[in-house]
């Protein structure tokens, strides 16, 4: 239980660092830009790896479905959704090629990316990235 205790402390003190640096600001911009690709016929992209892939999935199926109220599906695709690519070559393959692939025929000037937590595929493709983008 301890451990449990001084996990639950740490993501305490993280979040009220992380509250206390801005946030409000930063998630406004990302959601602007979300918007602002949208508006303007975008696609809004997002990728993520192991378990962070999941969480792009379910946030692209958030937002082409209904969330709490009817409405047209938003143009959000999840990089990671198509198993049968994903697994066809090894995860090194897929950070460093596959992502960055997919990115630079996708993103066109004004599409939003959304990259989880994955440090190869922002090192390799920034470059080719429109200036909207954030990383979880």
């Amino acid at each position: 239980m301890q451990d449990l205790t001084a996990y639950m402390q740490d993501t305490i003190a993280v979040l009220r660092a992380t509250a206390g640096e801005g946030l409000e600001k930063a998630m406004r911009a990302a959601i602007e830009a979300v918007v602002v690709a949208l508006e303007q016929g975008h696609p809004v992209l997002i990728a993520g790896n192991g378990g962070s892939a999941s969480d792009a999935m379910h946030i692209a199926g958030e937002l082409v479905g209904r969330y709490k109220r009817e409405r047209r599906g938003l143009n959000v695709i999840a990089l990671s959704a198509n198993p049968a690519v994903l697994t066809a070559g090894p995860t090194i393959t897929i950070t460093r090629r596959f992502f960055p692939a997919r990115l630079r025929r996708m993103a066109a000037p004004g599409a939003f990316s959304w990259v989880f937590r994955l440090a190869e595929i922002q090192k390799i493709s920034l470059q080719h990235l429109p200036p909207q983008r954030i990383s979880a």
